[in-house]
């Protein structure tokens, strides 16, 4: 009896969840929680409840805007916050990797990918483990896979499917999933209902084994952009979820007695620009012959193809094509309306793109969109230019559109206290996140932003 009672009295003293193990009171605790699509100047919108946001902005440091990376598109500018490179060194431009199908002879994207196969570089979660620190991601993109994640359920089309197995049975177990998603119901689910159990997911990680990295990425936000446009009432009101599910990991943090040991990180990697019109460049190549399409409208036989990336695109040659077919595109591409410029590899170093040479993931041309356009992949349109008769939102523009900047808040345990910073690039994420686990993540372009420790 007597040693029982020391051991709830010593648990008590050091904040020890008998679910868990022992953790020391001194332990770091890091939450990145990313907000896809949430752009800088909603933070300060009045319109937009956000209690939990701006009090931990209040209460920590906040930057004015952060800027992306290029392509501003979500697996390339998560995978930046973890490793702080640009797409010029960890070589993912796209939400999964490009390729090339031998038998259609034209290219697509495949998001059924695991991160060894989409990048090759030391990441933040990787030194955290190698430093004995447990890891966990939740819907965090270009993680399937990861050996180096303690716990996994990753952004990925089947992400059940690919969830670390004690983790899937707990949130069976709590209700939180399903015994039927393992067979892929969950993608079934309303963004607002995914979002849902992928927060649950993370309480749970919180409360139950207090990881000292989490990843989370929340998507609704994104999704409701893209579905209604930006500053609408839909979008007001999925900002408005997501700052509740916010204050939900905060309460899970009090919950596992680990709040005062914790930092919290809310980013997200690109704003959102309105859209009137839709650009379908592959249908102005077909029409030169560069490219054919099938039955099913799909494209094949390209010897020039344009891959979108939304508010970019890229411009891909095949094994068939020769340089006349590169000089045509790009003669015909430069006088479409809705296109702000064409883009040669000689300005890519200043994209932060890297070269065709050395990257078999980016083209020989690189597009951008006015604002107001947006591409799209499809070559089976009447027209190059569609009207879309409703509002809509894309992002994936240069990180110079003010448009694409996000934000950066820091709140908690090694962080200062009612700071605003100037804008700052999130090359900064990681390496920031490095020092307060106090991890080395030697390869990262950038340093951490000192002026925001404690």
């Amino acid at each position: 009896m007597k040693k029982v009672l020391l051991f709830l009295v010593l648990s008590m003293l050091i904040g020890h969840n008998p679910a868990s193990g022992l953790k020391s009171s001194d332990e770091p605790h890091l939450i990145i929680i990313s907000i896809d699509g949430f752009p800088a100047d909603a933070l300060d919108n009045e319109d937009i409840p956000l209690p939990n946001i701006r009090k931990l902005a209040e209460d920590g440091v906040r930057a004015e805007a952060m800027i992306p990376s290029n392509p501003t598109n979500t697996w390339p500018n998560h995978t930046t916050m973890v490793t702080g490179l640009s797409a010029a060194h960890h070589n993912l431009l796209h939400n999964g990797l490009l390729r090339y199908d031998q038998d259609q002879k034209a290219f697509y994207v495949d998001n059924d990918t695991d991160r060894g196969q989409l990048i090759d570089v030391p990441t933040l979660y990787d030194a955290a483990h190698q430093e004995g620190l447990q890891t966990a991601e939740i819907n965090w993109p270009a993680t399937r896979g990861a050996e180096s994640l303690d716990f996994s359920m990753p952004d990925v089309l089947y992400s059940v499917e690919h969830t670390t197995s004690s983790l899937c049975e707990a949130l069976i177990e709590a209700g939180v999933l399903r015994d039927e998603d393992k067979d892929h119901p969950f993608l079934q689910r309303t963004p607002p209902g995914r979002d849902e159990v992928w927060n649950q997911a993370a309480i749970h990680l919180i409360e139950e084994h207090q990881p000292n990295l989490l990843l989370h990425h929340l998507l609704n936000v994104d999704t409701v952009h893209h579905l209604h446009g930006v500053d609408t009432s839909a979008g007001y009101t999925a900002l408005t979820l997501a700052d509740r599910h916010v204050g939900e990991l905060l309460n899970a943090l009090d919950q596992a007695g680990i709040r005062e040991q914790s930092t919290v990180f809310i980013v997200s990697d690109h704003g959102f620009i309105n859209v009137d019109y839709t650009l379908y460049p592959n249908v102005l190549l077909k029409e030169h012959g560069l490219l054919e399409t099938n039955d099913d409208g799909e494209i094949k036989n390209a010897r020039a193809q344009v891959v979108a990336t939304g508010g970019t695109a890229m411009v891909v040659t095949t094994e068939d094509s020769d340089e006349d077919d590169l000089t045509e595109a790009a003669k015909i591409l430069e006088d479409a309306e809705g296109i702000a410029g064409v883009i040669d590899p000689d300005e890519y170093e200043a994209y932060g793109l890297p070269q065709p040479d050395e990257s078999d993931q980016i083209g020989q041309l690189f597009l951008k969109a006015e604002p107001g356009y947006g591409f799209q992949n499809s070559a089976d349109e009447e027209e190059y230019i569609g009207e879309d008769g409703r509002l809509i939102g894309y992002h994936g523009y240069p990180n110079d559109y003010s448009e694409m900047q996000t934000i950066f808040i820091a709140s908690g345990k090694g962080i200062k206290s009612g700071v605003t910073i100037d804008t700052i690039e999130n090359l900064f994420v990681a390496p920031t996140a490095a020092e307060l686990l106090e991890i080395s993540l030697d390869e990262a372009e950038s340093e951490a932003v000192e002026e925001i420790l404690d």
